[in-house]
């Protein structure tokens, strides 16, 4: 009797956390953090969450916001809302209102650009030139050099040579154009030394040239498959970002011209068009994008606008916050994040190691 008395107050003292009232959970909508299908929520933040109430032992119910919106922190400082979940960074003005989580994800915000392999194209060979052009210029120089101390060394060494000085780099200039070498072996030993030299320089040269070439090719055609390859082609243009989100207010910080969409749709279906220069976006939120639209001519620029951590958030001075970081630190050890990135970010792993 006694024993069969434990077992029902272990049970009902187990239960005891779901039989609290349950949590208002506000939601913002933003893949991959928060995916909506039909009825139902998945995503990075959610899955996250799911694994944090279960630690906490206390039901909740969702609330949905869209990400434009304003309304989640305000709903939050009212009191209408106990956690806020979704891809959230902390600013000044958030900071007043609610107090946040230890974070669960790095993010940053790049731009979105079209592919444009004939702008890479021209690129490669303006900056081929340049940089080719100078080594053609040096081999040109040591040619000349070359041919003017060889006539020099070996006029009177050589038969049938012409003694008149423009004649004779003039034959000399011929010959290793059409044959590629002098046609005699040098009898003067600054002569054979000039032989060896320019056969080692002229190697190395090309040898150069060729590593130029394929690195210049490799690097414009493939890894850089985008007009915008660094911030300053963004000042060039304009440049689009979703309404009232962290993209638009870093670009506005950058000095950039910015135009704001009211949803990404729209700001992508410009940049299409071509209306636009690039859209900045999340980089969890453009890879997304691109990996749900494989055919999409859209690339993510190689660099970074700005970097932000992700939390959640709660109710100011709420004890639910030590609770939940606590839960958090055992899911980091856990490596619960990481798994989860993979299933929704497999290049995007690394984003959730802390």
């Amino acid at each position: 009797m006694r024993f069969l008395f434990s077992l029902i107050l272990i049970f009902f003292t187990g239960l005891a956390g779901y039989c609290d009232e349950p949590l208002k959970v506000g939601i913002i909508v933003n893949p991959p953090f928060v995916i909506k299908n039909e009825a139902a929520y998945t995503g990075i933040a959610i899955d996250l969450w799911k694994e944090i109430a279960h630690g906490l032992r206390r039901s909740y119910t969702f609330v949905e916001y869209s990400r434009d919106s304003d309304k989640p922190f305000d709903s939050l400082k009212k009191g209408e809302l106990d956690v806020l979940v979704g891809s959230l960074s902390v600013t000044l003005d958030r900071h007043q209102e609610a107090d946040f989580t230890l974070p669960f994800f790095i993010d940053k915000i790049v731009a979105i650009t079209p592919l444009e392999y004939m702008h890479n194209i021209f690129f490669f060979i303006k900056m081929f030139l340049f940089s080719a052009g100078g080594i053609i210029g040096i081999f040109v120089l040591f040619f000349a050099i070359y041919i003017n101390l060889l006539w020099y060394y070996e006029r009177s060494h050589t038969k049938n040579f012409p003694r008149s000085y423009r004649k004779g780099v003039s034959c000399l200039f011929w010959n290793h154009i059409l044959s590629g070498r002098h046609l005699e072996v040098p009898k003067s030993f600054p002569g054979r030394l000039l032989i060896l030299f320019q056969k080692g320089v002229f190697y190395f040269i090309l040898v150069i040239l060729n590593a130029t070439f394929v690195s210049f090719m490799t690097v414009t055609l493939v890894k850089y498959a985008t007009p915008v390859q660094c911030l300053a082609d963004l000042e060039k243009g304009k440049v689009g970002a979703l309404k009232t989100s962290k993209p638009l207010k870093a670009g506005i910080t950058l000095g950039l011209r910015v135009i704001p969409f009211e949803s990404s749709e729209e700001g992508i279906k410009a940049l299409e068009e071509g209306h636009i220069e690039a859209f900045l976006e999340d980089f969890s939120t453009a890879e997304t994008y691109l990996k749900d639209n494989p055919k999409a001519r859209l690339n993510v620029s190689p660099f970074e606008l700005k970097r932000d951590l992700y939390v959640f958030a709660t109710q100011k001075a709420s004890p639910l916050l030590r609770e939940i970081n606590t839960q958090i630190l055992e899911l980091r050890i856990k490596e619960t994040p990481q798994k989860i990135c993979k299933v929704y970010l497999p290049k995007s792993i690394k984003n959730c190691d802390f």
